[in-house]
């Protein structure tokens, strides 16, 4: 209770208003189409050095290129 007598409480309270406003929330923006699924590949060597390789030309993330392949195979006649 010392603490709530003194001087240092007291200038804490007087910088810091009963009913200001406070300041937005920050952090990242809100996104149109969040990606709220995972879901976990195990694949060999092989397919992933390939996949790595297909990336690192095209300057896409592996998850990138994953969902592209999927939209491209779900777009395929039958």
């Amino acid at each position: 209770i010392d603490f709530l007598s003194s001087p240092f409480y007291n200038i804490f309270v007087a910088l810091r208003k009963w009913g200001d406003k406070v300041s937005p929330r920050t952090g990242r923006p809100k996104v149109e189409n969040p990606k709220r699924n995972d879901i976990k590949v195990r694949i060999d060597d092989e397919t992933a050095k390939q996949l790595d390789d297909y990336c690192q030309k095209k300057g896409l993330t592996r998850a990138e290129a994953i969902r592209h392949g999927i939209h491209l195979l779900l777009s395929q006649k039958k």
